[in-house]
């Protein structure tokens, strides 16, 4: 057994769901595409960016994952650290421990673990869960635009004008 996997198994409950709420609030859950002229890709990527070194080592020692640190974006801010989970095995041991704790991402985490899940070479399977994922992270996005918009904020386009 891997020394990660010896944290994660020793982490509490209530570990477990304080990173859900890190990746809640501050975390992103997706299928990175990329493609070449003859094939399209998908990775599964679980990231979490804070400014906080000490909870974001936690996170990524819990997650079997690196820390990255960033420049800050303006002089007086802290670095920006970042933890990101792309590995499968990964993936397919944390995602179950975190999903009962998610309120806002658990769709994501859902659809996410089901594509890991998938042998390789389910071509029919994975495009099915890849374009519930594509339509899933739409929704979302309609539904931020029409709240900004009934918040009364102006759509981006005619921010510029």
């Amino acid at each position: 057994m891997e020394k990660s996997d010896e944290l994660r198994e020793s982490l509490k409950e209530t570990d477990w769901a304080w990173i859900a709420g890190m990746v809640d609030g501050e975390g992103c859950i997706s299928l990175q595409r990329g493609y070449t002229k003859q094939w399209v890709w998908y990775k599964p990527r679980l990231a979490v960016t804070n400014t906080d070194q000490a909870a974001m080592e936690f996170i990524a020692k819990a997650l079997g994952a690196n820390t990255r640190k960033r420049k800050p974006v303006r002089p007086h801010y802290r670095p920006i650290v970042d933890v990101e989970v792309g590995s499968r095995k990964t993936l397919l041991s944390i995602l179950p421990k975190l999903i009962p704790y998610l309120r806002i991402k658990r769709r994501q985490a859902e659809l996410l673990l089901r594509t890991v899940r998938l042998p390789r070479g389910s071509s029919d399977e994975k495009c099915a869960v890849w374009m519930e994922f594509d339509r899933l992270i739409t929704e979302c996005g309609q539904k931020r635009a029409e709240q900004t918009i009934r918040r009364g904020n102006p759509e981006p386009s005619q921010r510029m004008k």
